[in-house]
Formats: structure tokens, sequence, C-alpha cells
């Protein structure tokens, strides 16, 4: 028996298995590697070096090795499972994961931290692109491209938003009537594909008319649950595609928690860590007041 199992391994998901760790809980953070569209670089968190330890960027979190340990320095330690969340199930009584080698182990707390699915825009060389330099983001993202060429994928508010960082952006509505917004151009051909070299998007084709040099796309993604583990655990999802939960990340099924973007309205690094630590403590609280045990499913 494990005191918590914490899905996901982002702002929130670290954030709160170092604030459970601190406090002496046995905690593993399950994560399924590599995970991708992460952007490499992150703005708007203040004292970023505080996740140095764990390497911010999910892409290192684990390297080539299938499991790691971050030890603290006040010696209190997390370590990191190389596991697809999905590996995590429901019994009747406990919620207990199946491992490799045929043995199990039970959890009294199980933390969703995997974030959500981004429905990426269908568009020829976008998925090469995700991450580094097609961002979802101007507030967690892309401060590294201001005062550079900028297209906004079908949004007129990201466009307005843009303006902010440079004077050359451009907003490609891939075959939808026009929107005009002041000191933005506007392309309305269809989007041939994206062309880029090592994750840096370099010119937009289209359908017709000449390419554009770029150096980053931005779009606002359309979201959703990255499986379903939630569902599975009994969790309520609301029609934004969000779990359901208090203001504590208390789900509505004992034992269950959720912190950052599975179920945030506003979705950034900074208030998911935040998250983490808020949904962190009342963990640690409730494993204290040995409440709630894990709720029995029917079958």
């Amino acid at each position: 028996m494990r005191d918590v199992a914490v899905i996901g391994a982002g702002p929130a998901g670290l954030t709160a298995a170092r604030t459970l760790a601190a406090r002496g809980h046995d905690v593993v953070v399950l994560e399924e590697h590599p995970r991708i569209g992460v952007p490499v670089h992150c703005t708007g968190v203040l004292g970023l070096d505080a996740f140095q330890e764990f390497d911010l960027s999910t892409h290192s979190i684990l390297g080539s090795a299938e499991s790691a340990t971050f030890v603290a320095a006040d010696g209190s330690s997390v370590s990191v499972d190389a596991e697809k969340a999905r590996a995590v199930i429901v019994d009747r009584a406990l919620f207990d994961q199946a491992l490799a080698d045929g043995s199990r182990v039970a959890y009294r707390t199980i933390l969703l931290a995997q974030g959500l699915r981004y429905e990426l825009p269908r568009v020829r060389g976008i998925e090469a692109l995700w991450g580094t330099s097609v961002l979802h983001c101007p507030f967690c993202d892309g401060w590294e491209v201001r005062d550079q060429p900028l297209a906004v994928y079908a949004d007129i508010r990201y466009a307005r938003l843009l303006k902010s960082w440079s004077d050359d952006v451009l907003l490609c509505t891939d075959g939808s009537p026009s929107l005009v917004e002041p000191g933005v151009r506007v392309r309305t051909e269809p989007i041939r594909r994206l062309v880029g070299r090592d994750g840096q998007l370099q010119r937009i084709e289209f359908e017709s008319g000449p390419p554009e040099e770029r150096t980053a796309l931005f779009f606002r993604p359309s979201v959703g649950q990255p499986d379903d583990l939630a569902r599975d655990l009994g969790c309520e999802i609301d029609g934004k595609g969000l779990v359901v939960a208090d203001d504590e990340g208390r789900t509505g099924v004992p034992g269950v928690f959720v912190a950052g973007d599975a179920g945030a309205s506003t979705r950034s690094a900074a208030i998911a860590a935040g998250a983490g630590a808020r949904v962190g403590k009342a963990i640690a609280v409730d494993l204290l007041l040995e409440r709630p045990a894990p709720m029995r499913l029917a079958a």
C-alpha cells in the first residue's frame, strides 16, 4: 500500500508530488513517455529555477531511463516511473496498479494531473512542429519569438494578442471567410502544408499564392481528457471536457483528486503549479485525518 499515485509529470503533478513527499508521504508519479506537445520554453512562472530539480520540461523528465528518483535538499524524494496512466485501474475496494512483473500495488489516493488532449488543426506538417514552433498559448510560451514574423490559425483574438509582440502578424483563415483586424494581414487561401526543420517552422505554403515565411504559428485548440481514466474512476466530466472538482481538487469519488489542466478552465504552467501545491496540501491533510477511504465501486 502506497499513499499517493500522481498521474502526470507536468507542473501540477510534480508540484503536488513534491509537496506530499516533503510531508513524508510515499508518492509515485506515473507518466507516459515520451509526452508529445509540451512546449520547450515556458514563461509566466516566477522563480522557474524552483522546478529544475524535476526539470519542468517533461520531454526530459525521464531521459532514456524507465524510472528516476529525485531527492530534494530536505531528504524527501519522489519517484517517477515510465508507466502509462492507464496502468492504474480500479479494484472494487482499492485503487491498484498491475506491475510488469505480475505483482500489484495499491494506493490510498489518486491525483489526476495528466493534463488534456489538444486537438491539432488538420494541416499537413503540423505534428512535427507542435510544441516547439506551433504553440497554443501566448501566455505560457512563445515569448522567445517576439519581434519575429508570426502566424495565427483562424482565431482573431489570438491575432489581437500577438500584435503586442510583433508588428508582423499574419492571420491564416485556411479557407474560412475573411476576418478583419487592424494591423494584421489576412490570408484566406487553404493551407497546403507547414514547412520546417528540427521542430522550427520556416514557412507556410498555401493552395494558391506565394508562401509566407514565419517563425511560429499560434492556434486555439479544442481540448478533452487524454484518456478514459477519469471516467473509469467514476469522475464527473463537464461539458468542456474537464474533471469536476471542488476548490481543493476533490472530485465526486472519495480518494480521487484532480490538479492542473485536467480540471482547470484557465490553463497555464504557473496556474497548474499553484494548483498542484494547493491540492497536494489538501491530500496531505486528508491522509493525516485518514479520510476518505477509496470508494467501493459497483461491479
